[in-house]
């Protein structure tokens, strides 16, 4: 999953944009026309700077308006000779980047018998019962049914873990202490 820190700057949105003609040659050259839709908004112009790279690739520079809501970032580029390029990110609370939080917590997914572990489950922990802000990175458990979350929580925190995998059914949120 493609994810950004909400009202960030760092961490450009590459895109390729390959010509029309052969829909595999990156595209030199152009000034891409970019736009985004917020969280299921109308799209609308994209506040941040496009630059090309090279062969055929481009960035959107991060900008703290068009990161400003939670949720859905839908990325629209086009430019003359091009083929379309959308794309979808998600935009969180945490940073996605970060490789440890000051505290860890593994959270272990069982089958309904409860004790057989269920791998390739998607978690996700919230600060909110809602299950609004998202606070830890978001993942999927490994074949022991775990998966590490990295909290910047203080110690004894609660948190809200939620879980969805197709065909299974759960109660959510699972209430945590970190």
């Amino acid at each position: 999953m493609r994810q950004r820190q909400q009202s960030t700057t760092t961490y450009p949105i590459p895109f390729f944009l390959a010509q029309a003609t052969d829909h595999l040659t990156g595209l030199t050259g152009q000034t891409p026309t970019v736009t985004i839709s917020k969280n299921g908004g109308a799209f609308g112009p994209a506040a941040g700077a496009v630059s090309e790279v090279g062969n055929g690739w481009y960035v959107l520079a991060g900008n703290a308006t068009d990161r400003a809501t939670l949720g859905a970032l839908l990325i629209h580029a086009e430019a003359a000779g091009a083929d379309d390029y959308d794309m979808d990110y998600y935009i969180v609370r945490y940073d996605p980047f970060q490789t440890a939080g000051t505290r860890t917590n593994t959270y272990t997914v069982y089958e309904s018998d409860g004790v057989t572990p269920m791998a390739g489950c998607e978690v996700w922990a919230t600060s909110d019962l809602a299950g609004t802000y998202e606070i830890a990175n978001r993942g999927y458990t490994n074949d022991l049914g775990q998966h590490i979350f990295y909290f910047d929580v203080p110690a004894g925190t609660t948190v809200y873990i939620w879980r969805r995998k197709s065909g299974y059914t759960f109660t959510n949120p699972d209430t945590e202490v970190v």
